[in-house]
């Protein structure tokens, strides 16, 4: 089993587009979501980010990480909860998907990564699917992995195919 969690952590740290990562990983501990005073979204993102051009709301998202990851106060990200999770199960752009993913995962919500778990065995991207059992496993830990048969599967195959 310790190869096995070893590529899983390995692989959440290489998951995420370059930007994205860089953020997640400098700033993963100190992030601070939907605190009182913590500000909240901007509603020129939320615009943005219900825009119809994949560009503007790929835009608004980075903005968002921006925001969430690069200060020390973090951003409300709740009010577009219902946006983000649109976006990860309907964009056709694995970016874009990976991006609303990401922010999905610094809600730091039980409810969210339980709405994302449900359906993860269904994930068919290999990008996506590496950022999202990645996700997951940051979430709830390497016991979750233990006792879910689709992750450990997952893992496994993943594992077996790096091994060659």
């Amino acid at each position: 089993m310790k190869p096995l969690l070893t590529t899983a952590l390995a692989l959440f740290v290489a998951a995420a587009p370059a930007s994205a990562q860089d953020l997640v990983a400098a700033n993963a501990s100190t992030i601070r979501v939907a605190a009182d005073d913590t500000p909240r979204v901007p509603a020129r993102l939320v615009r943005a980010l219900n825009s119809m051009s994949a560009d503007t709301r790929a835009d608004a998202m980075h903005q968002m990480l921006t925001l969430a990851f690069g200060s020390p106060r973090g951003v409300d990200l709740s009010p577009v909860t219902a946006d983000l999770m649109s976006i990860f199960e309907t964009d056709t752009d694995a970016r874009h998907r990976i991006l609303a993913l990401r922010l999905l995962q610094a809600l730091d919500s039980d409810e969210v990564m339980a709405a994302l778990h449900e359906n993860a065995h269904e994930e068919t991207n290999p990008a996506v699917q590496r950022v999202l059992y990645s996700a997951l496993l940051d979430h709830y830990g390497a016991d979750w992995l233990r006792r879910d048969d689709h992750a450990v599967g997952y893992f496994r195959a993943l594992n077996a195919d790096l091994q060659g």
